[in-house]
């Protein structure tokens, strides 16, 4: 059960001594970062780590993600997927990337935007339309449900709903058929939805500081591919796809597991990634491999 937890939120109740020959607990809140037979190891939102030894714990129990968490991880998820031209607006992150992906050309909508939200929603608009871009609003669920309603009643159209999954990340022995690169090669863009990988995408996809792109080889040609990003204790995990003639092979699978031993090696404890909610298939292979609805965003196109 704790290996099952470790990433996530959780309350830990120790037993920390007796008073009047009853025994005496104090819980503990954070993020579980590390299971052993010896004991667990709980870090405080202030980062620092409690070590609980096995003896000491009492209970453990997942606490459901709250506002800082889902803002914190969309920030994030921001950070590893950064568009070229950003803008604050408050605390609504506005971002253009030339139009590619929608998760770089939509303003992510993480709290208080310092003004009516229906202002703010005309100035995200201004924003976009002065770029030539389609307005878009990124709004995490349940925690920006407000803002969500407002946008909906003053005639913003609802998109598409993704769901963000995390599980914790493990080690995995290399496989065989993987091979790792810093940057996109062009076995890599061929394999991918785009099929081709422009200067901005290049620009987004290799932002990050820690960045690998996994390529899944076979016959000397990379039939299914992968990128990792890992930013603190996160791997995010996006750009999963397989070439059309090898699917239902359990190639993603196997791209999936080598990239959160990647993630493992570079001192990730969980992983994130986005998917629609209409796509039955991936959310049936995320599930599968033990991923767990942390939250949902919905675009709205305005």
């Amino acid at each position: 059960m704790s290996a099952d937890l470790l990433g996530h939120r959780v309350v830990l109740r120790r037993r920390a001594g007796e008073r009047d020959g009853r025994p005496v607990f104090a819980d503990i809140l954070g993020h579980l970062v590390d299971v052993s037979g010896a004991g667990l190891v709980v870090r405080r939102d202030d980062g620092t780590r409690v070590s609980v030894p096995a003896a000491e714990v009492h209970r453990l129990r997942a606490v459901p993600p709250g506002r800082a968490d889902i803002v914190g991880l969309e920030r994030v998820a921001a950070a590893s997927w950064p568009a070229p031209e950003t803008a604050a607006l408050g605390q609504w992150l506005l971002r253009a990337g030339e139009g590619w992906t929608r998760r770089a050309n939509s303003a992510l909508v993480l709290g208080d935007p310092g003004l009516p939200v229906l202002v703010a929603l005309d100035r995200v608009r201004d924003w976009y339309v002065a770029r030539n871009l389609v307005p878009r609003l990124a709004v995490p669920l349940p925690t920006m449900a407000a803002a969500d309603r407002v946008a909906a009643r003053s005639g913003w159209e609802h998109d598409v709903v993704t769901e963000v999954l995390v599980r914790p990340v493990s080690p995995a022995p290399p496989d065989p058929e993987v091979r790792f690169a810093p940057v996109p090669d062009a076995g890599w863009a061929a394999v991918y939805q785009a099929r081709s990988v422009p200067p901005v995408a290049n620009a987004i996809l290799t932002g990050p500081p820690v960045v690998t792109f996994g390529s899944l080889v076979q016959d000397g040609v990379p039939v299914a591919i992968g990128r990792g990003v890992v930013d603190g204790d996160w791997l995010g995990i996006a750009a999963m796809e397989t070439l059309p003639g090898h699917r239902r092979r359990g190639l993603a699978a196997r791209m999936l597991r080598a990239l959160l031993g990647w993630g493992a090696a570079h001192g990730a404890v969980r992983c994130y990634l986005q998917v629609e909610d209409t796509n039955a298939a991936a959310r049936a292979l995320y599930t599968g491999l033990g991923f767990v609805r942390h939250h949902r965003y919905r675009l709205h196109t305005g």
